[in-house]
């Protein structure tokens, strides 16, 4: 299983192209975008405290069962459903990671991009964290033409005809219109 998270505030076309490109790559694996639901972490020290400190920083406009709902509606409209799972999945740290490691009773590789502009030392870091684990991972060179933080704005602006050149028709539908 090649598994690829996120917070995904929201799932927007770069993501949906590294979806694309995860099953061009593994044709015959599962593909599973694990929607990273954050949970209270008691004793956060080194990755847990970066952690806690990159992810409080962050504008979500959606509540994870939200952004799950949304990106299977994705999949279906791209016809990606019978390719493409997505689940909840608890946000990586030595508290949870039994939890995660039971949730998955498969061979995985953990997918991780790289910009190919600047380091993203967040990326770095969950990559190590992974790696410790004993976990497979992958990084996926990636050029950074959508950034989540210019979304939430147009969001919050009420930009649509911006959104609509960064975000798949039934996330701006939601949106919008509110219904999916």
């Amino acid at each position: 299983m090649i598994i690829y998270t996120g917070r995904f505030q929201p799932f927007h076309k770069g993501h949906l192209g590294l979806v694309h490109t995860l099953i061009e790559m593994y044709p015959q694996e599962t593909i599973c975008l694990a929607v990273i639901k954050n949970v209270p972490i008691q004793h956060a020290d080194g990755f847990d405290s970066f952690a806690n400190k990159q992810l409080a920083s962050q504008r979500n406009p959606f509540n994870c069962m939200v952004t799950l709902r949304l990106i299977e509606h994705v999949l279906c409209d791209e016809q990606l459903h019978n390719n493409v799972v997505v689940t909840l999945l608890p946000r990586p740290s030595m508290e949870t990671w039994n939890v995660i490691s039971n949730m998955f009773d498969c061979d995985r590789t953990w997918v991780f991009t790289q910009n190919s502009i600047v380091t993203d030392e967040w990326e770095n870091k969950k990559c190590a964290f992974f790696h410790k684990q004993g976990e497979k991972t992958m990084r996926i060179r990636i050029q950074k033409f959508i950034e989540g933080t210019d979304i939430r704005n147009a969001i919050a602006r009420k930009n649509y005809d911006l959104l609509k050149t960064m975000l798949p028709e039934p996330i701006l539908n939601y949106i919008q219109y509110g219904q999916l």
